[in-house]
């Protein structure tokens, strides 16, 4: 027995062709948006990472000794006996480009070859910086919050002073830092050169004169 099978009609393959398609249709439209919501996705991150990225840090603030001359440092001399010495330079400068205070700053006179004999000094008037000097250590440590300016005015008359009458010759390094709140500044220093004098003899005599009547200081 022959069985005969049926030919699909050209109708009917039409059908199934539209079918094919629209199911192709639906795959790409869902592929393009599944592409769309995966690129705004990726934008929405790198838009909030550049965000947390873009926060500024707290600058510190920079402490100049030498004024307008060249590097941060200074240098100075003190001779014996003549008394206290400046050790910044009457144009020294202090910035902060994010703060218009300090809240404290730091002088310390780090080898006191000495003693107690050699010191630093500050005025503080119309500030309202409190200034304490230990001798023991060579720290001369200023508090409270004040204007820049008023730090400045105030370390600008630093001054460094030696009561001995044969000090150490050896150079004095003093160094400074200051700070805002939030950061230090940079460590600079003051370097001190210490010229001695020869002091003249002394003649000391009451009834007899003897050699020994004669001191040298």
């Amino acid at each position: 027995m022959q069985i005969n099978r049926l030919k699909p009609s050209a109708k009917s393959k039409r059908k199934r062709a539209l079918l094919i398609l629209f199911v192709l249709i639906i795959v790409l439209v869902n592929f393009i948006l599944l592409q769309n919501v995966a690129a705004r996705s990726a934008s929405s991150t790198t838009a909030i990472n550049h965000d947390t990225v873009s926060f500024a840090a707290n600058d510190m603030p920079v402490l100049d000794l030498n004024g307008p001359e060249p590097n941060h440092s200074y240098t100075t001399t003190f001779t014996e006996n003549e008394g206290p010495q400046p050790i910044v330079a009457s144009t020294m400068t202090i910035s902060d480009s994010d703060s218009t205070t300090l809240e404290s700053a730091m002088v310390k006179l780090t080898n006191r070859l000495d003693g107690n004999k050699e010191y630093l000094e500050i005025d503080t008037a119309d500030t309202n910086i409190s200034a304490n000097y230990d001798p023991q250590s060579g720290l001369l440590q200023l508090s409270r919050t004040d204007t820049i300016s008023s730090y400045q005015k105030a370390l600008s008359t630093v001054t460094y002073d030696n009561l001995s009458e044969s000090p150490a010759t050896t150079d004095r390094i003093i160094t400074f830092q200051v700070f805002d709140g939030d950061n230090n500044s940079v460590e600079v220093v003051s370097k001190v050169l210490i010229e001695a004098v020869n002091d003249a003899p002394i003649l000391q005599a009451e009834s007899e004169f003897n050699l020994s009547d004669i001191l040298e200081y």
